[in-house]
């Protein structure tokens, strides 16, 4: 439920241009979808990474392959907004 909500609040984020903020709730979003698959297959995971979370999900779903690059995407564009320091400088 909370992960729809946050996945609307990032289509909400996006109509009004706060692009930063789509980014960041989709990938809230999408962490949320994947930590409830996982909890169904009794598998309790932590952290935001989606590439982890989806490898992990592959091992009870079938992952298709164009969806690799989205979530590698959606992780670098959430660790900007919540962590400005994230990346190292130069």
């Amino acid at each position: 439920m909370q992960g729809q909500r946050d996945l609307k609040a990032a289509r909400d984020s996006l109509d009004a241009g706060n692009y930063e903020w789509t980014a960041f709730q989709a990938q809230q979003g999408a962490g949320k979808a994947l930590k409830a698959l996982l909890r169904f297959y009794n598998q309790e995971e932590r952290g935001h990474t989606l590439l982890h979370l989806l490898s992990e999900a592959q091992s009870y779903v079938a992952v298709p392959d164009d969806l690799w690059p989205k979530v590698r995407e959606l992780d670098r564009h959430y660790i900007q907004p919540r962590y400005p320091n994230g990346f190292d400088s130069g």
